[in-house]
């Protein structure tokens, strides 16, 4: 294969797709964008502290949240009993199903715009409480819509994302194409800072951007990045099934 896929998924999560990817003959490097940082257990026991104790759910539309609230859950912090927690994918889930917490998944819902529509037809007269445990720098279209709606939403900020610096991230392969695999909008806006020349190689056909997921794409479009392609799965099985596709398209006719 003539291209270097360029994950920019941090972490263990990251390393891993790499590592999948290279054993199935993909040449593909880790280029971390952004840094998760994790606030730490009394910041988030004092956020806690502010919240209702009666809640009819809590919102969780990352991987990374729901780790730190099944992290949270044996703790004496922990305020809102059994309560139901509502996720985006199975994988999102699977930490806090693993400690015995109910979690609700909506069929075909794959971001938040998706769980807020869900959430709303199934209570439209609203009246529902609902913690939103997100990151720093979450889009706003959740609560905005459930707000709207009639319901009311509390949030929980349990980490922050912030960009690599650029002399941290390892050398990018040269008289390669790049297929640039991006995960979120910060993770956009730290691709921005990185390689100023991006817009200029994806125009020119130098490099390809791959979004994971809609809000990614939005992201990207607002930045004036062309978009390759996204999968429709949005697993990291999804997203190998669609790279290799793409890549043995790229081979025969060229792309």
């Amino acid at each position: 294969m003539n291209s270097t896929v360029v994950i920019t998924q941090s972490g263990d999560r990251g390393r891993s797709l790499v590592d999948r990817l290279t054993g199935l003959g993909v040449c593909a490097i880790h280029w971390p964008l952004v840094k998760t940082v994790v606030y730490s257990d009394s910041d988030i026991a004092r956020q806690c502290r502010c919240l209702p104790e009666q809640v009819d759910g809590i919102l969780v539309t990352s991987l990374t949240a729901a780790r730190v609230l099944a992290k949270q859950y044996p703790s004496r912090d922990w305020r809102w009993g059994q309560a139901v927690c509502y996720c985006i994918g199975e994988a999102t889930a699977t930490p806090l199903r693993d400690i015995g917490v109910r979690c609700v998944v909506y069929p075909q819902v794959r971001d938040a715009s998706d769980l807020a529509h869900a959430i709303l037809s199934e209570w439209p007269n609203g009246g529902k409480t609902f913690v939103f445990a997100r990151g720093v720098q979450a889009r706003r279209v959740l609560v905005a819509a459930l707000r709207d709606g009639g319901h009311k939403v509390f949030e929980l900020e349990v980490y922050d994302t912030v960009p690599t610096p650029v002399e941290q991230l390892p050398r990018l392969p040269v008289n390669r194409a790049l297929v640039w695999v991006l995960f979120s909008p910060s993770g956009v806006s730290s691709l921005l800072q990185s390689v100023a020349h991006i817009r200029a190689d994806v125009q020119q056909g130098r490099s390809a951007v791959v979004a994971f997921g809609r809000t990614t794409a939005s992201a990207l479009d607002s930045a004036g990045i062309p978009v390759a392609l996204m999968p429709t799965e949005l697993t990291h099985d999804g997203l190998i099934d669609t790279l290799l596709q793409f890549l043995k398209e790229e081979e025969e006719y060229g792309i």
